[in-house]
């Protein structure tokens, strides 16, 4: 993964990485919302057309204080589509 500046780039509360990837969004998969997909816009500023990647989420919640976590079952298409959207200068 590429480096990026500590100063600006939140780290994973879980890992410890830095590579996190802001703007990100959730889906909800079907017509009844059955699953969730979470992605990244390649080409965030444009009107159309923003190239979005999405990959499917995995959800699980605390049976004991309800904290939820969420991991992307593909990070790494997430993190490429992100890092093509900072090398054409958009965030």
């Amino acid at each position: 993964m590429p480096e990026t500046d500590p100063s600006i780039t939140p780290v994973c509360r879980a890992c410890g990485a830095d590579a996190m990837i802001p703007n990100a969004f959730l889906i909800a998969k079907g017509y009844g919302g059955i699953g969730v997909q979470v992605g990244v816009n390649r080409n965030p500023e444009a009107k159309l057309m923003k190239r979005p990647v999405t990959v499917d989420a995995e959800v699980s919640v605390c049976g004991e204080c309800g904290a939820v976590q969420m991991s992307a079952t593909e990070p790494h298409k997430l993190w490429e589509a992100y890092a093509e959207s900072l090398s054409r200068g958009w965030e």
